[in-house]
């Protein structure tokens, strides 16, 4: 769960420290290491956000990056573990609000669709039952068309 919100003040990203300091919207410094950095996930069935369980290569912090974290350690020397950047909460956050909108085909939530994608052509099959298509007057095209783009290189949406 994601409890605080902090901005780096100092980091050190010499070989074998990559460590810094958080400086809370409290003024409390909260100690913090590169390996605990994670992404933040969305739960498709609750819609909840939560850190990854393994390590990630997230970009060196630099001062005044906006980081999101869990506090965790003793009183006297708090420690973010772990801890994401503000702008990857965000997007996280705006794909969990997306999730609970409305299907326009059906009217249940996004996040009840099957696929891998909150996008209306992934959602084919709604949790009442029916295929989202049924709701329509015509079936949606679930799989898309794709062309050559310049160079030859395939992958791109017509």
């Amino acid at each position: 769960m994601i409890q605080d919100t902090g901005v780096v003040v100092r980091f050190d990203n010499r070989s074998g420290k990559m460590y810094g300091y958080i400086e809370t919207p409290g003024k409390k410094k909260v100690w913090f290491h590169y390996r605990n950095g994670r992404y933040i996930r969305v739960n498709r069935q609750t819609g909840e956000l939560y850190f990854s369980k393994r390590w990630v290569f997230l970009r060196i912090p630099h001062e005044g990056d906006k980081i999101c974290f869990t506090e965790c350690g003793d009183i006297e020397k708090p420690k973010a573990k772990p801890w994401s950047y503000e702008s990857i909460y965000k997007k996280a956050f705006r794909k969990a609000e997306r999730l609970n909108e409305p299907c326009p085909l059906c009217g249940h939530p996004m996040r009840l669709h099957n696929g891998n994608d909150d996008t209306i052509a992934e959602c084919t099959m709604c949790a009442c039952g029916t295929e989202a298509f049924e709701h329509e007057d015509e079936p949606l095209s679930t799989t898309p068309s794709w062309s050559t783009g310049p160079g030859g290189q395939e992958g791109y949406e017509s």
